[in-house]
C-alpha cells in the first residue's frame, strides 16, 4: 500500500464508521429469484442514502429484508414491508465497502391462509465513491498584508455542501476560523478562502467538508502559510 493511499484511508475511517453499524450480521435465507429492483444512485459515498424501488411477484403485503452481500453471505440490514401489490420504495444508507451488492429478500410467509415461498430480487451493485478534499495555497510564503487564497477541491462534488476553514491550535486540535454560509462548494466541488496575513508567523490550515445529506464529514491534508516581515507590493 502506498503512503498516499494509507494516509487517505486513515482520513476515510471516520466516514466509514458512520455507515459501519447498519448491518446486523445475519446471513440471508435461500430464496428463489424473482421480482424487480432498482437502486439509485449507482455510485455513492459511505452514508449517503440509496433509493430502493422494486416489486415482488406476489401481490400481497409481506415482510421483506434489505440485504448486502459480504464474503459469500447475505447480511440483513433492515426489515420493511411491501404494499398490497407487492411494491416497495425506501431509502437505506450506503455502506463503506469498495462496492456493495444489494438485494431485497422476502422470507417464506403465510398471508391470508396461503403460504408463499421465499423470493429474492436481482442483485444491484453500487460503487463506492471515496471522499477526498484537496487544498492548495496561492502562495506558501508572503509578506505582511499580501493576499493569499486557499483553494479547495472536494470529490465527489456536492454543490451546496458547507466547507469549514480550520486552523491548527495544538498538535491534536483545530479551531474553525470560517464556516461557509450557503452554497460555497459549487457544482465542481470547488471553493476558496482568503487567509489572514496581518501578522507575521506561521499558521497551519485545513478544510473540512461538512457532513452532508447522510455522508460523513471529511478533512483535507494540512497546509502551512508563512507570513514574513515587509509590506505587500
Amino acid at each position: 500500500m502506498s503512503s498516499l493511499h494509507a494516509r487517505r484511508l486513515a482520513r476515510w475511517l471516520p466516514v466509514l464508521a458512520l455507515a459501519a453499524g447498519v448491518a446486523v450480521g445475519v446471513p440471508g435465507s435461500q430464496a428463489a429469484p424473482g421480482g424487480a429492483l432498482t437502486v439509485t444512485p449507482a455510485q455513492a459515498s459511505p452514508g449517503e442514502p440509496l433509493h430502493f424501488v422494486g416489486s415482488l411477484p406476489t401481490a400481497v403485503r409481506r415482510q421483506i429484508i434489505v440485504q448486502r452481500g459480504m464474503y459469500g453471505n447475505w447480511i440483513d440490514l433492515q426489515t420493511r414491508y411491501t404494499d398490497a401489490h407487492g411494491d416497495f420504495s425506501f431509502r437505506v444508507p450506503k455502506n463503506g465497502m469498495p462496492s456493495d451488492p444489494y438485494r431485497v429478500m422476502a422470507p417464506r410467509a403465510t398471508v391470508g391462509g396461503h403460504t408463499y415461498a421465499a423470493v429474492a430480487t436481482p442483485v444491484r451493485t453500487i460503487a463506492t465513491l471515496e471522499p477526498n478534499v484537496e487544498v492548495s495555497l496561492s502562495s506558501a510564503k508572503v509578506a505582511v498584508g499580501r493576499s493569499v487564497t486557499l483553494g479547495v477541491e472536494a470529490t465527489p462534488a456536492r454543490p451546496g455542501r458547507p466547507l469549514m476553514l480550520q486552523r491548527r491550535v495544538s498538535p491534536t486540535a483545530w479551531r474553525t476560523v470560517v464556516q461557509s454560509v450557503g452554497a460555497v462548494e459549487d457544482q465542481y466541488g470547488e471553493g476558496s478562502f482568503a487567509l489572514d496575513t496581518l501578522t507575521t508567523g506561521t499558521a497551519t490550515y485545513r478544510v473540512v467538508a461538512a457532513a452532508w445529506k447522510g455522508a460523513g464529514w471529511y478533512p483535507s491534508f494540512p497546509v502551512t502559510l508563512t507570513v514574513t516581515e515587509g509590506r505587500a507590493r
